[in-house]
């Protein structure tokens, strides 16, 4: 990766370039992650690919529990009080 970085610098990547290749990289790879249905109808579903989730929780700087809980939850405020809904594997995937 560091090479990759010398690499671009010398080709002239800026880098707020460098940060919108990567974050672009980080959403194809967001892509690739796989749900799997909870086995219980109070948990909401799960990542399958945990690798997967690791490696783009790396790159976008975040523990792979946030991201997970992120992408597998949905929190709303709804008159001040806040609540979260627990997600389906095809509810996660969309958002």
């Amino acid at each position: 990766m560091d090479d990759l970085r010398t690499v671009m610098k010398t080709l002239g990547f800026k880098p707020k370039h460098l940060t919108s290749i990567f974050s672009l990289l980080v959403t194809i790879l967001l892509g690739n992650l796989q749900f799997g249905e909870a086995d219980h109808s109070d948990v909401s579903a799960h990542i399958s690919n945990t690798q997967v989730l690791d490696h783009v929780a790396r790159l976008l700087g975040i523990s792979s529990e946030d991201l997970s809980l992120t992408l597998t939850n949905k929190t709303s405020y709804v008159r001040k009080d806040l609540y979260m809904s627990l997600l389906n594997a095809e509810q996660s995937v969309s958002a």
